[in-house]
């Protein structure tokens, strides 16, 4: 065969490898943490001072993690594209 025809399929092939790999990974089933237990329960100022003080340590703490946080909610400020919780 003609190097030519051998790299199209080759590079179709790939190119077909990677749509399929795109539709299967856009249309994955996404975790939901509704259905979880929650694996500790925490104050939400303990959490905000956590955060404040160390976030490298808070983050191995609890990302990753379905936590319950406690606390009431005062404010929602709008701020462009996200929503900022104080």
């Amino acid at each position: 065969m003609n190097k030519k025809i051998i790299f199209v399929i080759v590079a179709l092939f790939f190119v077909g490898a990677c749509i399929w790999l795109g539709c299967y990974l856009y249309n994955k089933p996404h975790g939901s943490a509704a259905s979880e237990t929650a694996s500790s329960s925490i104050a939400a100022d303990v959490l905000y001072q956590q955060y404040a003080k160390n976030e490298q340590a808070a983050d191995s703490i609890y990302l990753g993690k379905v936590i319950e946080v406690k606390g009431v909610l005062t404010e929602i400020d709008h701020n462009g594209e996200t929503d900022i919780l104080e």
